[in-house]
């Protein structure tokens, strides 16, 4: 929704993003292809009860592949 980001699409459920945090010396920069990405999934249940706000999913990231 718009609240996620400015450039998102209203209509996109919260439950359809993931946050992703990188830990240690990672970095990345803004690409429009597919990445992968590895780490510690957390889950929060009360934010994914939220349809149009909040961010239930983050991936604590230490594996990053361009």
């Amino acid at each position: 929704s718009q609240w996620h980001c400015k450039f998102c699409q209203r209509e996109l459920s919260s439950t359809e993003m993931i946050r992703v945090t990188m830990t240690g010396d990672l970095l990345a920069d803004y690409t429009g292809h597919m990445v992968g990405v590895g780490g510690k999934l957390k889950i929060d249940h009360r934010e994914a009860l939220k349809p149009l706000g909040g961010m239930p999913y983050e991936i604590e990231a230490d594996v990053f592949r361009d």
